[in-house]
């Protein structure tokens, strides 16, 4: 018999742990945004709701690619931006790394609060986002960022 769980199901498990058996889960439908001749889908699979606090979650459902705190620290800017800043909740976001560390025999409880003082600045964010919308561009996939936007997240906001 197989151990298996999806990925949200692990995710709110592991949430389920981490809040101590507390604490309710509303799922984002996923939607697609369309950028520069490619599609995009919801970042985020839902929020949850403990103690008068609002989470936004992103999950990382490859359990081949174990998170590093500069990988958490990079999603927690990209899950602020995209989903927190005008929200009027106010979400925090929250990291669910379901990756399988070299260290770890099992999967386990990896969940990562990061308010945007810890998460990397905008600036380098922007300017990430930026070099991977131009290596889409190069590859042939993606149309090029247009030079006279000066926040590039402002595409994926519209």
């Amino acid at each position: 018999m197989s151990h298996y769980l999806p990925p949200i199901r692990a995710a709110y498990k592991l949430l389920r742990d981490h809040f101590g058996g507390k604490g309710q889960w509303y799922r984002m439908p996923i939607t697609r945004t369309y950028v520069l001749g490619c599609w995009f889908k919801t970042s985020i699979r839902g929020f949850w709701v403990h103690d008068g606090k609002v989470y936004a979650v992103l999950v990382n459902c490859r359990k081949s690619q174990a998170l590093t705190y500069n990988d958490v620290r990079f999603l927690g800017r990209g899950v602020y931006e995209l989903y927190c800043i005008d929200d009027p909740n106010n979400p925090i976001p929250l990291i669910v790394d379901l990756g399988l560390h070299t260290e770890d025999r099992e999967r386990k409880s990896r969940v990562f609060e990061v308010p945007v003082k810890e998460a990397i600045p905008l600036e380098a964010f922007e300017s990430s986002v930026r070099e991977f919308l131009s290596a889409l561009n190069l590859a042939g996939i993606a149309l090029p960022p247009p030079p006279d936007v000066e926040h590039i997240l402002d595409l994926f906001r519209r």
